[in-house]
Parts: C-alpha cells; structure tokens; sequence
C-alpha cells in the first residue's frame, strides 16, 4: 500500500506499526528530547552499551505536506519520554531521530536509503507504510538493502500489517450487510497507484460477497464532491467507501448533505482521525469507522494522558497512526527487554523474532515470528477489527464492543 494510505483512505496497515531493523538518519532533522545525536552508537549498529549509554532509533514519518501527521513520530517520543523518566531500559535512555517524508514518497525513498546508510541508529519505530511501498516507487531499494552485507538491515517488522487485503474494508462490509445495505459505491482518488491498488482491491471485496461497486473518482486536491455524491446517489448507492483524503471526506459529506443524499459512510482504517471526527457537518450520521485498537480500553486513556503530559493538551491529534506509532514504541522496548546481552542490530532483529507482543489496545496477540505480507520482512497479518461510529465530534465504539473478524471476507476475494 502506498503513501495515499495516509492521505486519509487506504486498505492500509491494519496497526500499522514496524520496527526496521538497522536503518538510520544521516541528513535527518531529531526530534528526540535528550538531542538523538547517537553519539554513543559504535559502528555496524552496535551500541556500545556503557552504563547508561543512550540507544537511538528512527522514525520516518509524513511531519509536513499535503497529509502531515506529527502525531505518529510525536506518540513514539511521548512514550520513550514515559520510559526515559522512569530510568530507561536497563538503565539505557531512548533517543529517537526522525525524518519527514513530505508526504512524498521520493522522499520517503531518500529517507530510507540514508537509514539504511547510518550504523548509529538501531532500528526504526513507526508506520511501515513507508517500507512496504518498496513494491512500488521504492522497488531500487529493496534491491540494494537485500544485497547488504549485514542483512539484518532488510527487516522489517509490521505489526497486523494487512495492506494487501484491506480487512478494514471488509469489516465495514460485513456490518453494511448487517445493516441491509447491499448497493456500495466509493470515490478514490484515481492517480497514485496506492489509491487504484484501494479500489481494486475493494472491488474484489465487493464483488466475493455479489455485489457491484458504483465508483467515483475525485483528486486528492478536490473541494467539491458535488459531481461524485451526485453520480452515487444516481446510482442508487446506499453506503459509501471514502478512499480520499479527511479533508475530501468531509467535503463529500457536505455536498451529501446539501442535496439531501444521506448514505452509509464506510470510512477506512487512517480516517480514524479527530481532524474528520470534530469537522463533520452538523447533523450527519451513519459514519462507520474501523479501527485496529480498542478504544474503550484503559490503555487507551493511559495513551492520552501520556500524550498531554509530554507533548501537551490541545497540541497533538487523535489519530490511527498515532496509535500505530504508540504500539510500535511498546513492541520495540518489549524487544529490547528480552535481549540478555549487548544490543545491536542483530540481537534486537533476534529478539523479535521470537517476540509475541500483547498490548490492551489490540484484539489479540501479534507473533512477530509470522512472515510477512513484503518477502523477506517479518510481519503479522491481524483480521481484526473495532467498529466506531462518530457522536459530537468523538470515536464511540459500536458492536458491543466486539472486534469484527473479517477473515472470511477477505480470504474468499483474495486469498
């Protein structure tokens, strides 16, 4: 799945989360609190573990652009903050390092080629998006990081990653149906080849379960949505798939609303984002959004109130990729908990491998021994999901509370 994913649609990464092992920074701005210099890292990606030596880590993240989204690299500092003031890891500071894509995925493509050339960054923690797309723009990549001497630098470790299928979709098709809603459409953005991939990809979903999907297509830099809602609502189309940026979410909604068309909307995965949920015009229902965390857990307000102490109230966004940044900086301390000895690329790339992660905001556990959905990079396919609805600009968890297991759906349109 590619960078449109974060643009606010996507069958994207199912929490999303990686820990790429060995890539690091050269040319990158820190974001780290202590100053990320890593100067204590040794050559080859080792640590060199003096007593109370800091350990450094990366972050790719989309800081600016067109799809901006500080919260993912700010969710991974605010938890190695949370670890850092109770004494680190074994007595070993977390420092972290990032670089901002730009919303461009040639960017992202030189921020991972100076990771994979920097031995002082252990690994990196956040969105695997950024990796995963080396089936596409960043295919020259994944050519040279598999050549490397040290291999350890090809890994990659997506947690429940599940961009090839889009279980997302398919949860909300399962509930749709449920509903009695059974004439889906969708309006994507037609260019990027992650937003065709979408489509396509729904389409099979769609098609498994015999029905057809009426579609729309509309730029990401579209303002009215008028043409599309217009030729859906034509079309006798009864819930809508959103695979658009949350500003082209909200605009559809509005040209909805303003000719009295009133649909299911089937959002995905990266629309869970308080930038849609508090923008939504006044009196729209029927907003149906998934989600790979449980919301209603205690460890998600454990997650917000970590997040007002260290990167301030009213100054970071609720978002998918937050949380998939916040799980992903859990894992890696996980990881590095279970490492008896020195740490460096290869021991933390050991460690997971044998790591089977838990946290209370997922359905279930992740075993990162599984292989993953990118050949020669561990990850975990995970087809659950949380269904959320929108109430006065808030998530509210729906179904009872019970993750939707889309398996079925997904495993009858593409394997």
């Amino acid at each position: 799945m590619r960078k449109k994913v974060r643009r606010g649609g996507g069958l994207g990464l199912l929490c999303a989360t990686t820990l790429a092992v060995a890539l690091a920074l050269a040319a990158c701005g820190s974001s780290s609190s202590s100053g990320g210099s890593g100067s204590s890292a040794s050559g080859n990606g080792s640590s060199s573990n003096a007593s109370g030596s800091p350990l450094l880590f990366g972050n790719v993240s989309e800081i600016s652009g067109a799809a901006g989204t500080p919260e993912e690299r700010n969710s991974v500092q605010a938890y190695f903050d949370q670890i850092n003031a109770s004494g680190g890891v074994d007595g070993h500071k977390l420092e972290l390092t990032s670089c901002d894509d730009q919303s461009s995925p040639s960017v992202a493509a030189n921020c991972l080629k100076s990771l994979s050339s920097n031995s002082k960054v252990l690994a990196i923690v956040g969105n695997s998006d950024e990796t995963t797309e080396s089936q596409y723009d960043m295919a020259d990549i994944g050519t040279a990081m598999t050549t490397a001497e040290n291999l350890t630098a090809t890994n990659v470790f997506a947690l429940a990653g599940d961009s090839e299928s889009g279980s997302d979709a398919a949860a909300d098709i399962k509930y749709a149906e449920q509903k009695g809603l059974k004439k889906p459409g969708i309006i994507d953005c037609p260019t990027p080849s992650g937003c065709v991939s979408t489509f396509q990809n729904i389409q099979k979903l769609v098609e498994s379960q015999g029905m057809k999907l009426a579609s729309a297509s509309a730029p990401l830099t579209a303002v009215d949505m008028t043409p599309q809602v217009l030729a859906l609502k034509n079309a006798g189309v009864n819930f809508i798939f959103m695979d658009e940026a949350p500003s082209g979410v909200i605009d559809a909604m509005k040209a909805a609303q303003a000719i009295g068309y009133h649909p299911y909307w089937t959002l995905l995965w990266s629309s869970f984002s308080s930038n849609v949920a508090t923008q939504l015009p006044a009196g729209t229902a029927n907003v149906l959004v998934p989600s790979a965390y449980n919301i209603s857990s205690p460890a998600f307000s454990q997650y917000e109130a970590t997040m007002n102490k260290y990167i301030g109230q009213g100054k970071w966004v609720l978002s998918a990729l937050g949380l998939t940044g916040w799980t992903g900086a859990q894992m890696l301390v996980e990881t590095l908990k279970a490492i008896h000895g020195p740490i460096t690329r290869a021991s933390i790339l050991a460690a997971a491998h044998n790591l089977t992660f838990t946290s209370p905001l997922l359905p279930g556990p992740v075993d990162l021994s599984q292989p993953g959905a990118v050949k020669g990079m561990p990850s975990v396919r995970n087809w659950m999901w949380y269904l959320n609805t929108i109430q006065n600009g808030k998530f509210v968890q729906i179904n009872g509370g019970n993750p939707v297991d889309s398996e079925s759906v997904v495993k009858a349109a593409v394997g």
